[in-house]
C-alpha cells in the first residue's frame, strides 16, 4: 500500500507571512477565521468566512471542500464548487479569501511538473509621480495594433485551458513576447502587504537572463489589482520617473491582471529597457 505523505500549505501571499501549515494523513481540518477552526486565518478584510474550507485526506488523496463560503475558494484559479471536493496536488495554488498557499507534499507519482516559485521583493515606488502610470481603458485598447490584441485574446484562451497557474503563465508570456516588442515577461501572484510577490513563470528574449534581473513596480501591481490593464511609458517624461524605475532604465512596462470572480489571482508583467 502506498504511504500517504503529510501535506503542507506554504504561504504565498496574504495579510501577514505565516509558517507552513502541516496536515497529517487521516486528518480533517477546517480553515476559516472562527476561533474553533483547526487553521485560523486572521482576516481584517472580511474575505474569509468563519468556516471557509475543509481539507481532508481520503483514500490516500488530499481534498479541499469549500463550505459555502461567502467569497469562495480557488485552486489554480478555478473556483471550488461548494461541497464538491477538489484534489490538492503538489505545486497547486490554493486561494482562501485574501490568503494564498502553495500545496507541498512528499514525492509522488502524480506530482505536477511546475517551476519552483520564487519570492521577489517589489520596488516601493508608491511615492513616485502618478503620471508615470496609465490605466489602459477601452478606447486605447481598441487602438492597439491588431497583432497585440490577438496576442491578448490568445493569452486568455491559453490561461483558461491550462492545468495550473504556472503552465498558464508560461503559455501567456510566450504568446505576448512573440507578438509584441516586449523583451521579458513574468507571471506573478498577488503581492503581500510587505510587497513580496511569488513569481510562477519567467521568460526573456535575452539569452542567460533570469529572474534576478526583474523588479516589479508596487504601484503598477496595486493599480492592476483593481482589474485594469496598466502601463508605464516614456511619454510621461524622464523627469517624472521614479528613482527605482530609472535605475532599471525601464521605458515601457505592461501589467495585465488575471481576474476570477472580480478578484485578481495573478498578473502578467512585461517590460522593455534602454534601447530594447
Amino acid at each position: 500500500m502506498t504511504k500517504t505523505n503529510a501535506m503542507q500549505l506554504v504561504f504565498s501571499s496574504g495579510p501577514a507571512p505565516m509558517e507552513p501549515i502541516t496536515l497529517e494523513p487521516g486528518s480533517r481540518t477546517i480553515v476559516g477565521r472562527g476561533s474553533g477552526c483547526g487553521v485560523i486565518l486572521d482576516d481584517q478584510l472580511g474575505s474569509v468566512s468563519r468556516k471557509h474550507l475543509e481539507i481532508e485526506c481520503s483514500d490516500g488523496h488530499w481534498l479541499a471542500r469549500d463550505l459555502e463560503s461567502r467569497n469562495g475558494s480557488f485552486l489554480d484559479g478555478q473556483r471550488i464548487a461548494p461541497e464538491e471536493p477538489a484534489r490538492l496536488m503538489p505545486g497547486g495554488l490554493l486561494q482562501i479569501g485574501s490568503w494564498a498557499f502553495r500545496v507541498s507534499t512528499g514525492p509522488g507519482q502524480h506530482e505536477r511538473k511546475t517551476m519552483p516559485a520564487t519570492l521577489v521583493q517589489t520596488l516601493d515606488d508608491t511615492s513616485d509621480d502618478a503620471q508615470l502610470f496609465e490605466r489602459v481603458h477601452d478606447e486605447p485598447l481598441a487602438r492597439l495594433a491588431s497583432h497585440r490584441l490577438a496576442a491578448l485574446l490568445e493569452c486568455s484562451d491559453l490561461i483558461h485551458s491550462s492545468e495550473n497557474l504556472t503552465q498558464a503563465g508560461e503559455a501567456a508570456i510566450g504568446a505576448m513576447l512573440s507578438s509584441t516588442g516586449y523583451v521579458r515577461g513574468a507571471f506573478t501572484g498577488p503581492a503581500s502587504e510587505t510587497g513580496v510577490v511569488e513569481t510562477l513563470a519567467f521568460q526573456s528574449r535575452i539569452p542567460g537572463e533570469d529572474l534576478s534581473s526583474v523588479r516589479f513596480s508596487r504601484s503598477l501591481l496595486k493599480m492592476a489589482s483593481e482589474g485594469e490593464v496598466v502601463r508605464v511609458t516614456s511619454s510621461a517624461g524622464r523627469a517624472n520617473y521614479g528613482q527605482s524605475i530609472a535605475e532599471l532604465d525601464i521605458h515601457s512596462a505592461l501589467c495585465i491582471p488575471i481576474m476570477i470572480d472580480g478578484s485578481a489571482i495573478g498578473y502578467l508583467y512585461l517590460d522593455a529597457r534602454g534601447s530594447e
